[in-house]
């Protein structure tokens, strides 16, 4: 009897180890909110600036009042954080009173033309790109501040999560050989990821997060 408890505390202790190493190590950081990191500056170029910090956050609760929250890494030190997209200064200088209503006194609006960003090696390829045959690439369509949950990506089979030297989150989906990674990509962006583009799945590969 007593052999038969042992086999059964070991078995349990197994499953405890097991459940352990498959955990989610990304648990306590991720977000259903999105703080989407801009690579690339774009129209519409108005946007209402709410926060301009000289280290990033490591809480996804310091944007627990905004959603869809972009950051901006640029050049004079600072790492900006706008809410909104507008045509002209007008259209976002109608939402401020909104904002300073809830008690954000020092939001204004930001023309994006008058910031630069750091270069990083992340940014999208051109769609003049050529996969080359024979090398394995993935499809990037989203990178934020914080992990967020995988369930973001239920529609595809096959997601992968990738931390980078940035300490940004990047979320890639499928893996293809060249002669196929075009054709992958345009499909992707006809069903609703426009600004997706492809990776060399090696370059990203050291960065994956198991």
């Amino acid at each position: 009897m007593m052999r038969i408890v042992s086999k059964m505390i070991l078995l349990l202790f197994c499953f405890m180890f097991i459940g352990e190493s498959y955990a989610d190590k990304l648990e306590h950081l991720r977000s259903t909110r999105k703080i989407t990191t801009e690579a690339e500056l774009s129209a519409p170029w108005y946007t209402i600036q709410i926060v301009a910090l000289r280290e990033s956050p490591q809480n996804p609760q310091f944007f627990r009042d905004f959603q869809n929250v972009r950051e901006f890494n640029c050049t004079d030190g600072y790492v900006r954080y706008t809410v909104g997209k507008y045509n002209s200064f007008s259209d976002a200088a109608d939402e401020l009173s909104k904002y300073k209503q809830r008690g954000f006194d020092d939001v204004f609006v930001l023309n994006l033309q008058r910031i630069s960003l750091v270069d990083n090696n992340y940014t999208s390829t051109p769609d003049s790109y050529k996969p080359s045959s024979g090398k394995d690439y993935t499809i990037q369509v989203a990178a934020y501040r914080f992990p967020v949950y995988l369930t973001e990506f239920d529609q595809f089979d096959e997601v992968y999560e990738f931390r980078m030297d940035d300490n940004i989150f990047r979320y890639t989906v499928g893996r293809f050989d060249g002669t196929d990674a075009i054709d992958e990509l345009k499909n992707l962006r006809q069903s609703g990821y426009p600004e997706a583009y492809l990776v060399p799945f090696d370059d990203y590969a050291p960065y994956r997060i198991e």
